[in-house]
Order: structure tokens, then sequence, then C-alpha cells
């Protein structure tokens, strides 16, 4: 199965890549920009990754639980 990555930014937004999109690197090196792993995605100006989650198998009895600064909570399926 395959391993999809949900990428949470500053802006409230998700984006959804692939696990093996993400290029390999050794110990040493300084990593990739978010900005080259979703070029195919439009990224807003100073918008920063908060959080990931990996998700290897969507289904019904599995959920996200969301929360604002506002004290706004969802929980939304990942099916």
């Amino acid at each position: 199965t395959h391993t999809d990555l949900l990428i949470f930014t500053n802006h409230g937004r998700v984006y959804r890549i692939r696990a093996h999109e993400i290029p390999e690197l050794n110990r040493q090196s300084k990593g990739t920009s978010f900005i080259n792993i979703i070029p195919r995605l439009k990224v807003d100006e100073g918008e920063k990754v908060i959080s990931m989650l990996a998700v290897d198998e969507y289904s019904d009895d599995k959920y996200l639980f969301t929360a604002t600064k506002l004290g706004i909570i969802k929980k939304t399926s990942l099916s």
C-alpha cells in the first residue's frame, strides 16, 4: 500500500502527497523545501507547514480531529 502525507499549513490548508514522492536524502543533507515538493499546487507566500499526518488507509472508522486557536473543533471522516 502507499502512504499519503497530509500536510497542514498555517493558512488552514491541507495538501495530500504520496510519501514516495518525497526524495530520500542522507543524514548530512539540508532537506528539500516544501514548495519544491509540491510545485503543482498553489502555495501562498509565507505559507508554512505546521503539521503532517501519515495515512495508510482511508476508512469509515478513522477520523481526523482539528482545532483552531479560537476554540472551534471539527471531526472529519478519513473515508
